[in-house]
């Protein structure tokens, strides 16, 4: 993995958490990630195997023009400078100049084929994006004729390519399709991105989902009703572009719960407080601040009356990690987004309510009427066969028959 904790961001979460089971599991094996200071929320779920993993020195580019305005002369100088090298950079750069682990490939090759040599390693997993350092896989495929391969893609990598030039989108493509070439397997959270590698590829693709651990596991099943007066919304996560509509959505059902004769309050824990702004200018009881470590976050879930949950137009089938966190807090959740398999299931195992199905007004009753009711979620849904120890053990019985490494 390029992004692993201690990196701060969502990147490194999946395999953090499944690497721990793979242990549990007694697997033999190597983690090679890059290397980050800082706090993860996901820190503690690599203590156990942090004797395993071997680093590659990173820095995740930002150059300076974006992280401030320029505040004096001298300040507007070095703004200046930053911008257009920054743009003389990217325009000499034959793909996408903003995939982080560009110009990381040689580490990474290196630094591999050390470990696939020592260890006598007969099989590699690399989870991208970013994408442009699984050029290594090629290299490592044409060297060592008897590696398996499997390629765990969090993200579709045509996504960001539309800012670019053609010539460059063709580089990427190209490399891409290289890439895919030297892989056996591809691994990806939803069904919708199976079917474009089997189709657009015709690769072999497992579904691999975010999971729910142990730190969601065994919560309370209780309903807490807390002031039967006032109905609390939470959202935890990323908010991605293009999602204006759902938000003028929310601001209203807020304000109908409202004119209904109850109080209404929001609270929003994100990394992203772009529509914080959007929110804010409507008159709504809203809070916006940055993620929670994940044992505040659950404190903070387990005192609200709502879970939120979004999704973009753009990505109608992903369960997100945030989705089943939101399952297994066993809270009602409201959904939107566009009609796919995410609405479908929150409304088929009746775990909370879809705005594609009603009103804003509809919706403030159902809600209104359910802070008496607790008809919904319904608590009697299992969450044993969403685990990260349940998948873990699901991938690697996998792994073995595909692959033939039992034998």
């Amino acid at each position: 993995m390029f992004y692993f904790p201690p990196f701060e961001r969502v990147g490194g979460r999946r395999w953090a958490k499944h690497i721990k089971y793979l242990q549990r599991q007694n697997m033999d094996f190597v983690v090679l990630a890059g290397d980050y200071t800082g706090y993860s929320p996901w820190i503690n779920d690599i203590e156990t195997y942090k004797n395993k993993i071997e680093r590659i020195p990173v820095t995740v580019y930002y150059p300076y023009y974006k992280q401030k305005l320029p505040n004096g002369i001298f300040d507007k100088i070095r703004w200046k400078w930053s911008y257009y090298s920054t743009k003389r950079a990217e325009e000499n750069y034959p793909g996408n100049f903003w995939d982080d682990s560009r110009g990381y490939e040689d580490m990474f090759l290196k630094k591999a084929r050390d470990i696939i040599k020592r260890e006598g390693i007969s099989h590699v997993c690399m989870s991208v994006g970013p994408f442009s350092y699984s050029g290594v896989l090629p290299k490592l495929k044409k060297e060592f004729k008897h590696l398996k391969i499997s390629l765990d893609c969090r993200d579709y990598w045509n996504d960001g390519l539309d800012a670019i030039s053609e010539n460059k989108k063709e580089y990427e493509l190209i490399k891409q399709q290289k890439v895919l070439n030297a892989v056996d397997l591809v691994l990806a959270p939803n069904s919708e991105m199976c079917r474009y590698f089997e189709q657009q590829f015709k690769k072999s693709t497992y579904l691999l989902p975010h999971c729910i651990d142990e730190e969601f596991q065994n919560i309370s099943t209780e309903v807490n009703n807390n002031y039967k007066k006032d109905i609390s919304f939470l959202y935890g996560g990323s908010l991605y572009n293009g999602m204006e509509k759902y938000i003028l959505q929310l601001v209203e059902l807020l304000k109908e719960i409202e004119n209904s004769g109850m109080k209404a309050c929001l609270k929003i824990r994100t990394m992203q407080p772009g529509y914080a702004a959007q929110l804010k200018k409507n008159d709504i009881n809203v809070e916006v601040k940055p993620l929670l470590p994940v044992n505040e976050f659950i404190q903070l879930a387990l005192g609200v009356d709502i879970l939120l949950l979004f999704r973009p137009d753009w990505s109608p089938n992903g369960f997100s990690s945030k989705f089943y966190e939101a399952i297994a807090l066993r809270k009602p959740i409201v959904y939107f987004g566009p009609n796919g398999e995410v609405d479908q299931f929150i409304k088929s195992n009746k775990l909370g309510f879809s705005m594609n199905e009603h009103t804003v007004k509809e919706m403030a009753k159902r809600i209104i009427d359910n802070k008496t009711s607790g008809s919904i979620p319904d608590r009697t849904f299992l969450l044993s066969e969403h685990t990260f120890e349940f998948q873990t053990k699901k991938l690697v019985d996998l792994w073995n028959t595909y692959y033939n490494f039992e034998n």
